[in-house]
């Protein structure tokens, strides 16, 4: 039986961390997962062995196969846009496509989060201590820089306003400084974050829908063509459109590996 737990973060948590998550699994019960990529962060903590089985998981390009019983329970979060690099102090655009030890990233902060676990017991007590973590380092943190919220925005809406060309006008940097200032906050640069959502786009119109008209879905969201939407599909799923079954219609990017 598989047990899921969400916390919306506090006023001065959420702008840096979208949700904080709880999940436990019977292992005979488990069932890997293709993890399709969407451009985010995730920390994840096994509450087994927190010290040496917790990490940061950067922004992907490629998905991931991921079977979650076997270090069930865990907690995690899923960071908004920048959230990393603002908690951590670190550069983003050195997560991509790997996982990294929590203690390698901040052992100051990691002993800090351990211990905010220890001797709680329960999924809400659990989540509750990660947020009173993440909050203290949320009290310090940088704000974003204009230029990347101003991409991030855009780049998030339904259907985007501006080429990223546009985008580099509008925030007053050069075309470098943009790119340098969106990557090392992000952790993916702005063309390659900007594909990736609209791949989510994609695959979150298409779950749970029933039949799909992928022309018409390629028009809508802006793909050159039919065969555009397929390349781009394949890149980041390694399935073809045909071949994309969710776990279900509210998990878009879990695909149970048969």
């Amino acid at each position: 039986m598989n047990h899921l737990e969400f916390l919306k973060p506090n006023p001065v948590l959420a702008p840096f961390v979208e949700v904080i998550w709880y999940w436990e699994t019977n292992a005979t019960d488990s069932q890997p997962d293709r993890v399709l990529p969407h451009g985010a962060f995730e920390l994840v903590i096994s509450l087994s062995n927190p010290e040496h089985e917790s990490l940061i998981s950067g922004p992907q390009t490629r998905p991931m196969i991921v079977d979650p019983g076997s270090v069930s329970p865990i907690i995690g979060a899923h960071f908004r846009p920048g959230g990393v690099s603002a908690l951590f102090r670190q550069d983003a655009s050195a997560f991509r496509n790997i996982d990294v030890p929590l203690a390698d990233v901040c052992r100051r902060r990691t002993q800090a989060i351990i211990s905010g676990l220890s001797g709680r017991s329960g999924p809400q007590a659990y989540l509750t201590a990660l947020e009173e973590s993440l909050t203290r380092f949320a009290l310090d943190a940088p704000a974003p820089h204009p230029a990347v919220s101003l991409a991030i925005q855009d780049f998030h809406r339904e259907q985007p306003a501006n080429r990223i060309q546009d985008l580099v006008l509008e925030s007053g940097v050069s075309q470098r400084r943009f790119i340098e200032l969106f990557t090392d906050r992000i952790g993916l640069t702005p063309k390659l974050y900007a594909r990736i959502q609209r791949f989510q786009r994609t695959v979150h119109k298409a779950a749970g829908h029933g039949p799909v008209d992928w022309s018409a879905l390629a028009f809508e969201l802006g793909y050159s063509d039919q065969a555009h939407l397929i390349r781009d599909f394949r890149e980041f799923s390694n399935l073809r459109p045909s071949e994309y079954t969710p776990r279900s219609s509210d998990q878009a990017n879990h695909v149970p590996v048969s």
